[in-house]
């Protein structure tokens, strides 16, 4: 993320559950989509992955970035 300098606008693009996530676990997963333009890029989507964990908290496990 840092080649692509800081970002200045970021818009959700939406979300979705699911149960299995590859090579983990199965439980519940949570994936949130960003369109983001960065200062050195633009139209890049972030996903962030999390895990709900067994007390019940959401826990980041993943950070993924998808140039189009």
């Amino acid at each position: 993320r840092q080649r692509f300098g800081r970002p200045f606008d970021r818009q959700m693009a939406g979300y979705r559950f699911f149960s299995s996530f590859e090579q983990a676990v199965d439980g519940l997963y949570l994936q949130v989509r960003f369109r983001t333009d960065f200062e050195g890029r633009s139209n890049v989507v972030e996903r962030v992955i999390m895990y709900k964990d067994f007390d019940g908290r959401w826990r980041v496990i993943g950070y993924f970035l998808d140039l189009e």
